[in-house]
């Protein structure tokens, strides 16, 4: 078997004329895209009580598992990690038999943010774990190359 490889630029997805609805469209049609297993939508722009939509509401069935998916173009803000925490943290008193992790998909995760998750493990334990598997899978630039 022949491998070939090929030089990729990471290129903002912004600058070809895309936005996060075409992100969001492309992880809604296939949501093994996010490298996360199996997963199925239960809820795309889910309202949340205390106002605002988490972008995905996904689930395991089989692993009894909820992830609250933010997603965002351009570098993670702020804004989006607390967003993210707070989504997580209403969605798993609103469930509290199911396991909850929250992920941040984002083109660009710094290691800021993993400072921060890393701090207080306690606060969001899955937190850390699956947005590095999520900014990991950005950076390889597998699945939009």
């Amino acid at each position: 078997m022949v491998l070939e490889l090929k030089k990729v630029t990471p290129v903002e997805l912004r600058t070809l004329g895309l936005d996060e609805k075409w992100l969001q469209d492309h992880i809604k049609d296939d949501p093994s895209l996010l490298g996360l297993g199996d997963l199925e939508i239960a809820g795309r722009e889910h309202r949340q009580p205390a106002g605002g939509r988490i972008d995905f509401l996904m689930r395991d069935a089989e692993a009894e598992t909820y992830y609250e998916v933010e997603i965002m173009l351009g570098a993670l803000d702020e804004t989006h990690i607390i967003r993210t925490i707070e989504y997580w943290d209403i969605e798993r008193q609103r469930r509290p038999q199911f396991e909850h992790r929250a992920v941040i998909v984002a083109e660009d995760i710094t290691a800021r943010f993993f400072k921060c998750s890393a701090s207080d493990e306690s606060c969001c334990p899955d937190h850390r774990r699956e947005a590095k598997r999520v900014s990991y899978w950005r950076r390889c630039r597998v699945a939009f190359c």
